[in-house]
């Protein structure tokens, strides 16, 4: 930074930024596995583990058919819609009412959206996560911790969230 804001021309700053800006993009499409190391006994029956989900999402099985995704059950209800991806707050004003609000997490600065939404679905989380409490709070059918919600369901699919069996389908 000191060479470039002593001589400008020092160096391509706009060739830099790019370049840092696609390795961020590069970055961020990469997804962790839901679990890293040896899944023992112990460590699966960990106190806490089950406020990230875990052992469930360890456990699960794979959807049965086409079009569905599993995650953990975290509000009760069923309700299908239209389906909107979110994965910024930049992106909060294009969610219309009676959508459902796919996203990888949700903290306190995505409560205004509850307002709005009709159903959540996320890919990280447990049921004591904050997607999981805030859906129970306002009422609204949510399945958090499917893992792959956000690479799998488009804005616009009409979908169907259970949030009593934690199972999604993308209906169209």
């Amino acid at each position: 930074m000191r060479a470039l804001v002593g001589n400008a021309s020092a160096y391509d700053a706009r060739e830099i930024v790019s370049d840092r800006r696609d390795e961020h993009e590069e970055a961020t499409s990469k997804r962790p596995p839901d679990w890293l190391g040896t899944a023992t006994e112990e460590a699966l029956a960990f106190p806490y583990a089950d406020l990230w989900g875990f052992p469930d999402k360890f456990y699960r099985k794979p959807p049965t058919k086409a079009g569905e995704i599993t995650g953990l059950a975290a509000s009760p209800g069923v309700i299908e819609a239209k389906a909107r991806v979110i994965t910024s707050m930049d992106q909060f004003n294009s969610v219309e009412k009676g959508e459902v609000l796919v996203c990888k997490m949700t903290n306190p600065a995505w409560v205004v959206l509850f307002t709005q939404i009709a159903g959540l679905v996320t890919d990280a989380g447990g049921t004591t996560s904050h997607s999981a409490v805030v859906s129970r709070e306002f009422g609204l059918p949510a399945v958090v911790g499917t893992s792959v919600a956000t690479k799998d369901i488009k804005t616009g699919d009409t979908v169907r969230v259970n949030g009593t069996s934690g199972i999604v389908e993308i209906l169209t």
